[in-house]
């Protein structure tokens, strides 16, 4: 079973990226732009890793690492 990562940036040029990097891994990868929109994921759903920008325009990465540590 791909292991579940969740990355959080509001820079779609990063967010290509984690997709490239992720790709043809055994990773199911999803993708925020947003702080509230990684925040109902996490509550949501199950990651095994979260890799978020530190600044998102709506609210701080260490936040949501705190949210991610609660789930």
């Amino acid at each position: 079973m791909p292991k579940r990562v969740l990355v959080a940036d509001d820079d779609t040029i990063y967010l290509k990226l984690y997709i490239r990097l992720f790709a043809g891994k055994e990773y199911a990868l999803t993708t925020a732009s947003s702080f509230m929109e990684a925040a109902r994921l996490i509550k949501s759903d199950y990651y095994d890793l979260l890799v978020t920008d530190l600044m998102l325009q709506d609210g701080l990465g260490t936040e949501l690492i705190k949210l991610f540590e609660e789930n």
